[in-house]
C-alpha cells in the first residue's frame, strides 16, 4: 500500500507514520506537510507542500503512485481565514484529486469538537448520529470538512471514512498542548495554573489506540460512508489530571495554583464519546487507560526536554 498523510508531521502524523512503517515494511508512507519531519527510513518520503495547492497534491499522487489517503491536516492558527481556507478548501482539493485518481481509501480524522459542548456534570456519552453545532472556528471547520467527505461519498463512491476521536496524548505531543504545558510545569518545579478549580472535564486516548483504529479504517474496505466515535467514554477533570502528572513527577500537590475569573463563565467541554459502533464496525476498543496514557506521556517527556524546553513554557 502506498500512503499519503496530509499533516503528517504533526503530533498524530508522526505516531501514525512510525505504527504503519513499523507494522506494514512493505508499505511506502508519504508525508504532505508544510513543515518538515526527517523519519530516517527508507518506506519514508516528504513533500513539501500545502494542501489548497491542488496541482501539487495531484502531482504528488501520480508521483508516488498513492492509493490511499489519509488527511490528519489541521491548521488551527494564524488568521482565521487561512484556517478556513486550509482544512476546508484543502479538503475539498484532496477529496477532488481522490476521486480523479481512484484511491482505494480516503479517511478523515475529525474530532469530538463538532458535538454540542457538555455542561458541568450533565453528560452521557454521545452517539454519532446525535447533533453537531458549530459553536467555534475550529468545530465549524471540522463540520464543514465532515459535510464536504460525505457529499463525495454520496456522489462520487468515494471509499470515506470519517473518526471522530477525542484528544489524544502520547510522544510528541505539541508543547502548547495544556497536558504539555502542566507536565513541563512539574518538572520544571513551577506551579501548575487550573482555571475555573480545574472543573472542566476531557476524555483522553493514548495516540497508539488512535493509531490501531486508524489502521482498521484504512484496511476494512467494506465500511464505508460511516462516521465513527473513538474514545473511553470517561471523562477525567483538569484538577485530577493535574493531580496525576504531579504523582507521576514526584512533585507536591502545593505547586497547584487556582487562578481566578474575572467572570463566573458556565464550564462547558466536549461530551464523552459512545464508541459501540467502533467495535461492532471495526473490531476496536481503546486498551491503554487514562492513568497509563498520562505515565507514558510523562516518561516520555523526562526522556526528551529538548522537545518541550523552556522556550516553549
Amino acid at each position: 500500500m502506498r500512503i499519503l498523510i496530509t499533516g503528517g508531521s504533526g503530533f498524530v502524523g508522526r505516531n501514525l507514520t512510525t505504527y504503519l512503517i513499523d507494522k506494514y515494511p512493505d508499505y511506502s508512507v508519504v508525508n504532505f506537510d508544510r513543515s518538515e519531519w526527517s523519519f530516517g527510513k527508507r518506506q519514508y518520503f516528504y513533500v513539501a507542500g500545502d494542501i489548497r495547492n491542488q496541482e501539487l497534491v495531484s502531482r504528488t499522487i501520480k508521483e508516488y503512485q498513492i492509493d490511499s489517503l489519509i488527511n490528519l491536516a489541521n491548521d488551527t492558527s494564524g488568521p482565521e481565514i487561512k484556517q478556513i481556507e486550509s482544512n476546508v478548501c484543502g479538503q475539498f482539493v484532496l477529496l477532488n484529486e481522490a476521486g480523479e485518481n481512484s484511491l482505494e481509501r480516503f479517511v478523515y480524522l475529525s474530532s469530538d469538537g463538532v458535538y454540542v459542548p457538555s455542561k458541568e456534570g450533565l453528560s452521557s456519552p454521545v452517539l454519532e448520529e446525535d447533533s453537531v453545532i458549530a459553536h467555534d472556528l475550529p468545530s465549524a471547520c471540522k463540520i464543514a470538512a465532515e459535510s464536504l467527505a460525505m457529499s463525495a461519498y454520496h456522489t462520487r463512491n468515494l471509499p470515506i471514512v470519517i473518526l471522530r476521536s477525542v484528544d489524544c496524548l502520547g510522544s510528541w505531543l505539541k508543547p502548547g498542548h495544556l497536558i504539555s504545558l502542566l507536565i513541563a510545569s512539574a518538572l520544571q518545579n513551577n506551579s501548575l495554573p487550573i482555571y475555573h478549580e480545574g472543573r472542566k472535564q476531557q476524555d483522553w486516548l493514548h495516540v497508539s489506540d488512535l493509531c490501531i483504529a486508524t489502521d482498521k479504517a484504512l484496511h476494512l474496505k467494506t465500511i464505508t460512508g460511516e462516521i465513527i466515535n473513538l474514545g473511553w467514554g470517561v471523562p477525567h477533570s483538569v484538577l485530577d489530571t493535574a493531580k496525576l502528572i504531579l504523582a507521576s513527577t514526584d512533585k507536591p500537590e502545593t505547586l497547584i495554583k487556582f487562578i481566578e475569573e474575572e467572570n463566573n463563565r458556565e464550564v462547558t467541554g466536549a461530551p464523552p464519546l459512545d464508541s459501540a459502533k467502533a467495535e461492532k464496525l471495526l473490531g476496536w476498543k481503546p486498551a491503554i487507560n487514562f492513568s497509563d496514557t498520562l505515565n507514558n506521556t510523562v516518561d516520555w517527556f523526562k526522556k526528551n526536554p529538548d522537545w518541550w524546553g523552556e522556550e516553549h513554557i
